[in-house]
């Protein structure tokens, strides 16, 4: 019983952390898009909305259930003091997000003008070839978040969001003033992920490297892999399917849409939607470490 009520304890310690990160990094993000969106107008909202679908319709295909796995034997491992293990899951998961993310975001490098005449905006290829590397610096920020996550340090997850919120805030609000428009959006935006992806992985080495030496220093990456994947291969399906329905209505819109300042109203709208799972998201968020335990 007393190891039931202190993984409650952790859980809701770690649910109030995450809830007042999401709270402030959503109120710097929600005040930031008003400012870029009356900044920009609808119709450059929308092409900067429009550069950054087909990368985050790409990036639904990056993760492959690591992250989810990375949690649930993080926690796992850590409840049973098991710190090789641990020190394996963080390595892998990170290597593997990396390789990942960065032929995805070469991918849509790649496709990049095909993407802009298929879109019918030939002028934007700059805009998705640059939008295009938060494919990769996005698998850093959900490789720290799930660190984070199965350690229960969601403080750190926390100070990760609000320095991501207020960097691409504050980069894209600069660039746009400075008279770079939609451009200046998209690299601020991108630089800010970039950054924030930067941090978690700091955060996460810190992390990492105060866990407990271990007498064996040995790291089974591949077969770590493989753990992680024969696990996490199967949610992912799921994952990946709700992820790409959401970024596809996006990506459809651009091509059928051929008002610009309607998508650009529609991408500020969808940024407030957040705003319900405010109490939701930590809950749910904690439950899956506790029950790995």
């Amino acid at each position: 019983m007393s190891k039931a009520t202190e993984m409650a304890r952790v859980a809701a310690k770690g649910g109030f952390h995450l809830l007042w990160g999401l709270v402030l990094s959503t109120v710097i993000s929600a005040v930031g898009t008003i400012v870029i969106a009356r900044l920009l107008g609808p119709e450059n909202m929308g092409l900067y909305a429009i550069a950054l679908a087909a990368p985050n319709l790409i990036s639904t295909f990056r993760d492959w259930g690591v992250t989810t796995a990375m949690i649930k034997y993080s926690a796992e491992y850590n409840s049973e003091n098991d710190v090789a293990k641990i020190r394996s899951v963080f390595v892998s998961g990170l290597a593997f997000e990396i390789i990942v993310g960065l032929a995805l975001s070469v991918l849509s490098l790649v496709l990049s003008q095909f993407l802009a005449e298929f879109y019918g905006r030939p002028a934007i290829v700059q805009l998705i070839q640059i939008a295009s590397l938060c494919i990769l610096t996005g698998a850093l920020v959900n490789t720290a978040t799930a660190a984070f996550t199965g350690m229960e340090k969601m403080h750190l997850n926390s100070v990760m969001l609000i320095i991501q919120s207020i960097v691409k805030t504050i980069l894209i609000i600069a660039l746009v003033v400075l008279g770079l428009g939609t451009l200046g959006a998209v690299i601020g935006f991108s630089v800010g992920v970039l950054f924030s992806g930067a941090i978690g992985v700091l955060l996460m080495y810190t992390m990492f490297r105060s866990l407990p030496k271990s007498t064996n220093g040995k790291l089974e990456l591949m077969k770590t892999i493989k753990t992680m994947l024969k696990y996490g291969l199967p949610l992912s399906i799921g994952a990946i399917l709700t992820g790409f329905l959401t970024q596809f209505y996006g990506f459809i819109m651009a091509i059928f849409v051929t008002n610009n300042a309607l998508i650009g109203n529609y991408s500020v709208a969808l940024n407030f939607v957040v705003l319900i799972t405010f109490f939701a998201t930590p809950v749910t968020t904690m439950l899956f470490p506790a029950f790995s335990k």
